[in-house]
């Protein structure tokens, strides 16, 4: 294979018009590169710029992690314009278009065998590049028989499709949910939701609150917490940290045990069922309920909101808190400027959130957990596909030679 460089001598005045070229994030994705989609920028006649052509492998050069170098993409597609390639990635082009197939190439470059090789030739401190040289210079097994590459392509081209079928429908849910939420949740200074459900019409209106005058809002100070503390890897009591938040739930892939810490120190730390946990450091906004009392603490850089049960539901409050209107004019209005983005405490408790009555709450909240739950399951279907794929990669593909 020949390589050869992306884009050179550019300045930020010359992007905006001109002619397409392929980005860092369609090479790192690893998607089908629309060239319509792609960007412009200014090509002089006199310039001296390389094209990429139908066939040409696509590699990401630099990273902030040596295992999220020399990323990969092809072009399948004929460009029907001169099209180029952003300067952080490179270029290798096949000198037959026949050997390797061309699907079959974007699984080669893929599977895990050159992934790890690709690693190991990632040099930096801050930031991660490789070698142009060395990434061709690697020895890659390819079936010399075409059909048997084609075979391979088309097993895992169909497995993709089912993929993204399913993450498609879960792209429909979360719009649907989405649009739940508009409907469910009042507007800004409007004080009834645009939908209410046939038994509630004739409520009130709901009232305005503040978060702090029903609710307790309280962190940790690291040190207290550090003092007493023994991180483990194995054990059955965690300490929930902000990565343990994300999607509306607790995330418990990358967890730390304390089983032998002096939890007797650590009664400020406890969590029981129903508590609701928020970051307010860093990533701002991800929430999650805790499910069960006596297995979770409650670590630095996140807030534990304990609801007063007679005004709140937690779970009509954990839904609450992901719409999008309490997001921009609640959550996001308290953010400091600062160079990590944070909210206090006070802050916090100073939220205005709508309430309607009880029995209102639990419906709103009933339906919306419903399609929380459909979400999830959809979630853990695609991770299981990609699992599967995976194990598919390692079967097709023999390890790369040293």
């Amino acid at each position: 294979m020949q390589s050869y460089t992306g884009l050179s001598g550019k300045s930020g005045n010359d992007f905006g018009a001109g002619k397409p070229y392929i980005t860092y994030k369609q090479v790192f994705d690893g998607g089908n590169i629309s060239i319509e989609d792609c960007p412009l920028v200014n090509i002089n006649a006199s310039e001296n710029q390389n094209k990429v052509e139908y066939g040409d492998i696509l590699i990401t050069t630099s990273s902030e992690t040596a295992n999220e170098v020399g990323y990969t993409n092809v072009i399948d597609k004929k460009p029907h314009n001169d099209t180029y390639l952003n300067s952080f990635c490179f270029g290798l082009r096949p000198l037959d278009l026949k050997f390797p197939n061309i699907l079959f190439s974007k699984y080669l470059f893929k599977n895990n065998e050159y992934r790890n090789a690709v690693v190991l030739l990632a040099q930096g401190v801050t930031r991660y590049n490789i070698s142009k040289t060395k990434v061709v210079e690697l020895k890659l097994s390819i079936p010399k028989n075409i059909a048997e590459q084609k075979k391979i392509a088309a097993c895992l081209s169909s497995l993709d499709d089912v993929i993204e079928g399913y993450e498609e429908k879960l792209t429909t849910l979360k719009e649907h949910k989405k649009g739940l939420m508009q409907n469910l949740f009042p507007k800004e200074k409007e004080t009834q939701p645009k939908y209410r459900f046939p038994e509630f019409e004739n409520n009130s209106d709901w009232r305005e609150k503040k978060l702090g005058d029903f609710a307790d809002v309280s962190k940790l100070a690291g040190y207290e917490f550090t003092k007493h503390i023994k991180y483990e890897n194995k054990g059955s009591i965690i300490a929930l940290r902000g990565l343990n938040i994300k999607n509306n739930s607790l995330s418990l892939d990358d967890v730390k045990y304390i089983d032998n810490s002096d939890l007797s120190m650590l009664s400020r730390s406890k969590l029981y069922i129903d508590d609701l946990m928020f970051t307010y450091i860093g990533t701002i906004g991800e929430v999650a309920l805790i499910p069960e009392n006596d297995k979770f603490y409650l670590a630095p850089n996140v807030a534990r909101i304990r609801i007063n049960k007679i005004i709140a539901l937690p779970q009509f409050i954990l839904q609450y808190f992901n719409n999008d209107t309490f997001k921009k004019n609640e959550i996001a209005g308290y953010i400091s400027s600062s160079s990590q983005p944070a909210l206090t405490m006070e802050n916090i408790r100073k939220f205005i959130v709508k309430i309607p009555e009880i029995q209102e709450q639990k419906k709103i909240a009933e339906v919306l957990s419903s399609v929380d739950e459909l979400i999830v399951a959809q979630r853990e279907k695609i991770e299981t596909l990609k699992e599967h794929k995976k194990g598919l990669m390692q079967g097709l593909f023999p390890k790369i030679e040293s």
